[in-house]
């Protein structure tokens, strides 16, 4: 079963260019709503010039149609490029906070409180800094890890000096049915070797991704071995990569590894690989075709051979070519490693209708939630609590069988065609109109519950204790049968046809605040409650 896990406006990819007199510049995009977060995919400097107030950027959602991006200085171009996706707040996203940490000189930490989420089900997210100043071959101070415990976000560097820094910091909290794991919160560090592993509990690969909290180190030159990427390498392990050897000293990064249930995403769920720059400006990456507006770019790093920090030179641009193809660049000719995941979520239902065909089976609790009109079709079961609910139009035809608590719930219009078998207690509750037709059987207590109005159509079988609640009218025509203790209860009228038979066991009378009228020779007549003692 898959999940609408986008809104209709799905995902929109920016490339924002700040010219050399400006220090933002933005993007406009379709309106998104509050399940819309943002994901940052580099950025490229136009000139070898050593300039982190220049060079630097960092990006954010300003509103629901506008991306901006900053830096902290004019001086030329700075290329940043980002994507948004706008979840579906029913199925994927259960909100998003975002702001900044502003890092004075002497700061080596910042913190910021958010409102609370349940931290199991959240990841935090980079989205670039800027700095206040310059200090050259200080990689170390430019490198903030972010991290999230509780409602605390906190940003960390190894060390100061003068450099003030505006660091973007992103929380994402999912839906709790969207994830098929708790979050796992990963603190990576390492003092030797190029590539070293990191344990994690056990994950689907296919349908889990990392969010990037930026990488560290206590360096102040040696960008050649303190510059990682990151990947999930398998099921229980990630990998952190450098291109050189730490020797001693400490290199890390901070990233979420992220699960999803299956549906959430398509087929293709999620594709990883590298893309190599062999003293070259640019690679590619070939992926498994996507659809780009529901595909996902997430940017995990590069490794480089570089010795001293500049930004032309140390950061890379991710972006689609195509749909089959993913190209990483850099201004100028360059040797490392990229580090990509192409997410492709499932998108949202078309006119938000949801439709199963012949002999659909929804098993599970909560199986399925649709916010507007729900179809079944053919022999569709629905054997466990909860299987549906729709806030909209629910349909069943032919054979339908509901048949356990709460099957579904509907808080508007709900229809049942022929020999629909409603059989177990709750199986069916509507807020709006019910209307059975065709030898409808409820054979269960509380089989239907109806809030509004509810009418059954020829053979209407109505067997077991309380098999229709009604606070409205409710109609049955042609040769109706109640033949069970208080098989309905309603609060206003209930018309029965010609040939109907109503049959109260002993000692048991109809709850009613009005009346029953029946259709006996063609006229109607108004009938009190009656019961056989």
């Amino acid at each position: 079963m898959t999940t609408s896990a986008l809104t209709s406006v799905g995902i929109q990819y920016v490339s924002i260019s700040i010219g050399a007199t400006n220090t933002s510049g933005t993007a406009t995009i379709s309106a998104v709503g509050s399940g819309a977060y943002i994901i940052w995919l580099g950025q490229k400097f136009s000139t070898s010039s050593t300039s982190e107030t220049t060079g630097l950027g960092r990006v954010e959602l300003t509103n629901s149609t506008t991306v901006t991006a900053y830096r902290n200085s004019a001086g030329n171009t700075l290329t940043v490029n980002a994507l948004v996706v706008d979840g579906d707040t029913t199925n994927l996203v259960k909100s998003v906070q975002k702001g900044t940490l502003a890092f004075a000189g002497s700061n080596t930490t910042k913190t910021a409180t958010i409102s609370a989420v349940t931290n199991n089900n959240t990841v935090i997210n980079y989205p670039g800094l800027t700095s206040a100043s310059n200090a050259t071959d200080q990689l170390q101070i430019f490198q903030v890890r972010l991290s999230l415990s509780g409602t605390t976000v906190t940003g960390a560097r190894n060390t100061s000096t003068s450099n003030a820094l505006t660091v973007g910091y992103q929380v994402v909290e999912f839906q709790g049915t969207a994830l098929n794991s708790a979050v796992q919160n990963v603190q990576q560090t390492a003092t030797s070797g190029t590539s070293n592993d990191n344990s994690i509990s056990s994950v689907t690969t296919a349908n889990t991704w990392i969010a990037n909290g930026n990488n560290f180190s206590n360096t102040s030159t040696s960008v050649n071995a303190f510059w990682p990427n990151v990947k999930l390498k398998d099921s229980t392990h990630t990998t952190m990569a450098t291109n050189g050897d730490p020797g001693g000293g400490t290199v890390g990064a901070n990233y979420c590894v992220c699960e999803f249930v299956s549906g959430v995403l398509t087929a293709n769920a999620v594709q990883r690989g590298t893309v190599s720059l062999s003293a070259a400006t640019s690679g590619t990456l070939t992926i498994t075709s996507v659809t780009q507006a529901q595909a996902a770019q997430n940017w995990l790093g590069n490794t480089s051979n570089i010795s001293n920090m500049n930004e032309e030179t140390l950061y890379y641009l991710s972006a689609f070519t195509n749909s089959t193809t993913l190209t990483v660049s850099n201004t100028a000719s360059v040797t490392g490693i990229g580090s990509l995941e192409i997410i492709e979520f499932n998108p949202a239902a078309s006119g938000s209708v949801a439709t199963w065909s012949a002999a659909a089976s929804l098993a599970a609790v909560g199986s399925k939630l649709n916010s507007q009109a729900a179809t079944w079709s053919a022999s569709a079961s629905f054997a466990a609590h909860g299987a549906s609910k729709a806030a909209g139009v629910a349909t069943w035809s032919a054979a339908t069988s509901l048949s356990a608590h709460g099957a579904a719930a509907i808080k508007s219009v709900a229809t049942w065609s022929a020999a629909a078998s409603l059989s177990a207690v709750g199986s069916s509750k509507a807020a709006g109109h019910a209307t059975f037709s065709s030898a409808a059987a409820l054979a269960g207590v509380t089989a239907a519950t109806k809030n509004s109005v509810a009418t059954f159509s020829p053979a209407t079988s109505l067997s077991a204790a309380r098999a229709v609640i009604d606070s409205q009218p409710a109609t049955w025509s042609a040769t109706a049968s109640l033949s069970a203790v208080g098989s309905s209860l309603a609060a206003s009228i209930a018309d029965f046809a010609a040939g109907s038979v109503v049959n109260w066991a002993s000692g048991t009378s109809p709850s009613t605040t009005e009346f029953y009228r029946f259709h006996l020779g063609g006229k109607r007549h108004r009938i009190y409650p009656i019961y056989s003692p």
